[in-house]
């Protein structure tokens, strides 16, 4: 049986194909969907390279053209992330005798310092809607605005969750 001969069921799925356009187009008319639209972070890829003979950040599209080297001495440690916009980056760099956060644009650039406590500091990311910041600084999770201001920390200390844990 061939559901496109029999009228009946024509009829049903031309119904169904409607209803589900006219919910498309109210789904991207209120927002509920967006569409892609340009380049986002997902097109690039960065990460450290030394083949300069210190660590750099270093760019290149995702399927591996483009290589391009986005920072100059810049004392770069590890772990760059891109924000889900792709026009920032942030890394763990090294200034004075200790590691900080720093931000540059995602073609290079100055960079900016984002923090200024002492102590070591991991893993820099931006949050999914890339509306703050996040790091490990001393063994604390912090999450700040993008610019580093206003850090706090969101998660205790496991010496903190031991001492709670032990306090009746």
């Amino acid at each position: 049986m061939n559901i496109l001969r029999n009228p009946e069921y024509r009829g049903i799925l031309i119904l169904i194909l409607v209803i589900a356009g006219m919910g498309f187009v109210l789904a991207v008319a209120t927002g509920r969907i967006s569409l892609f639209s340009g380049p986002k972070a997902l097109d690039k890829i960065v990460f450290v390279s030394d083949v300069t003979g210190s660590r750099e950040i270093c760019a290149m599209n995702a399927e591996g053209s483009g290589r391009t080297q986005l920072t100059t001495g810049a004392a770069v440690r590890s772990a760059p992330a891109m924000s889900p916009s792709g026009d920032r980056i942030v890394y763990v760099g090294r200034f004075g005798n200790s590691d900080q956060v720093f931000a540059t644009g995602a073609e290079g650039g100055t960079p900016d310092r984002l923090t200024s406590a002492t102590g070591p500091k991991k893993e820099p990311r931006y949050t999914p809607d890339g509306s703050q910041l996040s790091f490990i600084a001393s063994g604390r999770v912090y999450v700040a605005e993008t610019n580093g201001d206003s850090p706090h920390p969101i998660f205790p200390t496991a010496y903190e969750v031991r001492a709670a844990m032990s306090d009746p």
